[in-house]
């Protein structure tokens, strides 16, 4: 114990409970307490306890307490998420993702012949706009029926085309201004490769001023974007970038390329963000002023083969290559902010973005759907398979509106998932 006493000169034996003269080592009894060199000894110890005691006492004054609240298993979160520390980014998106799980419905055959679902969106009132071809042939067919489809069959397509899609779009289905939906399809062969239809309120015949060729005999069109006021369609190609304006239903704009352009899409309301055919280049177009430029060269040299914008306020754009997956912001360099290893089978990315979560969802060369977060720069890990090898490529990956539910066409199934699911998993 501690010297306690105050006399100077003496220590306080606090076992006998009296004063001894502080004495010389040489002259003290064997293990005495009173020796000059213990009293020494005991008065370091007694500072470094001192000392020891007001770090912590500092320590704990400067600790941030974790809130009641953390500690109810129903409303948890992490320390490490309280603090604002990195490692916690990405814990919600794994959360939601590892909660999903597969809801697969086979669509019916129609007269004997596999129907493969190339897209699907959902309209109003249970209904659905679905591409489909038949029979493993070329080509597609869209249409406009219940979900799931029941007894009755197969409706009439309300067009169909020679020409493998390239991508659907439901634009509308009760607009004064807007058609209710748009087709691009790959090659320029009859009826066209891009389909406009009348408004929802029109009559409901095909006016074939709606129909469009574009491109070269020998070229394809590859990939289009939607605007998010839906009033403009940017289209990609062997040798053209298009604009077309839904609201006056006419191709309004053209910009020439000298190399092909794999994939496009809107960063803002002016402004298209596209493959330039550089071998990694990402050009910009201002729709307003037709101003162009390429803003970024990726540094593996390796060719665009997705393209993305996370937001609607053009600050971002996700470049998707064949090995990887990068990240850029407008307002800084050429150099991205992450990227992410991810290799895939095909020309083009098979993907999709949710924008509330921060996610991508992206088909890998193994057919899995992996995922990716934009907030944390973290790859997320892959979505549970639904049972049974499926056939064919994972396409048409999107997220319905306003749910936490992603959905994708693989051959005759069209598969959801969603949180809890159903036990259709591997």
């Amino acid at each position: 114990m501690a010297n306690i006493g105050t006399l100077p000169g003496f220590y306080y034996d606090s076992e006998k409970k009296k004063y001894f003269k502080i004495t010389a080592n040489h002259a003290a009894p064997p293990e005495a307490k009173h020796s000059a060199s213990n009293v020494r000894r005991e008065a370091r110890e007694t500072k470094k306890r001192k000392l020891d005691d007001r770090k912590r006492q500092k320590a704990a004054k400067q600790t941030v307490q974790r809130s009641r609240i953390s500690r109810n298993a129903l409303c948890y979160s992490s320390l490490s998420r309280e603090l604002g520390q990195v490692s916690a980014l990405g814990e919600r998106e794994v959360a939601v993702l590892a909660n999903l799980r597969p809801e697969r419905i086979t669509v019916p055959q129609h007269y004997g012949e596999t129907v493969s679902v190339l897209d699907i969106q959902s309209l109003s009132n249970g209904r659905v706009g679905m591409a489909v071809s038949r029979g493993g042939r070329a080509g597609c067919s869209v249409l406009t029926t219940d979900w799931p489809i029941g007894e009755g069959g197969w409706p009439q397509p309300t067009i169909s085309f020679v020409s493998d899609l390239v991508s659907l779009h439901m634009i509308s289905e009760n607009s004064d201004s807007l058609p209710a939906y748009a087709v691009v399809t790959q090659e320029p062969k009859g009826p066209g490769n891009l389909f406009i239809s009348t408004l929802p309120s029109a009559h409901p015949d095909i006016s074939r001023s709606n129909l469009f060729t574009l491109g070269q005999a020998d070229s394809s069109l590859w990939s289009s974007s939607l605007s998010s006021s839906r009033e403009r369609l940017a289209i990609s190609g062997t040798a053209d970038v298009f604009l077309a304006d839904l609201t006056v239903g006419d191709v309004i704009s053209r910009l020439p390329l000298a190399r092909e352009s794999r994939d496009i899409a809107w960063l803002d309301a002016t402004t298209i963000a596209y493959d330039d055919g550089s071998n990694g280049g990402v050009g910009l177009w201002d729709v307003r002023s037709q101003g162009r430029a390429t803003r970024w060269k990726r540094a593996k040299k390796s060719a665009v083969t997705g393209l993305l914008s996370p937001n609607r306020h053009g600050v971002q754009v996700v470049v998707g290559g064949n090995t990887g997956i990068d990240v850029y912001d407008t307002r800084h360099g050429k150099s991205p902010l992450f990227s992410f290893d991810h290799t895939h089978q095909g020309p083009q990315q098979r993907w999709t973005i949710n924008n509330d979560l921060g996610v991508i969802t992206a088909v890998d060369r193994e057919n899995d759907i992996q995922s990716y977060g934009l907030r944390s720069g973290k790859a997320l890990g892959r979505l549970t398979r639904p049972q049974g090898n499926g056939k064919g490529m994972w396409r048409a990956l999107g997220w319905l509106e306003g749910e936490t539910v992603l959905q994708a066409c693989r051959g005759d199934e069209v598969v959801r998932w969603r949180w809890g699911g159903g036990d259709d998993v591997d």
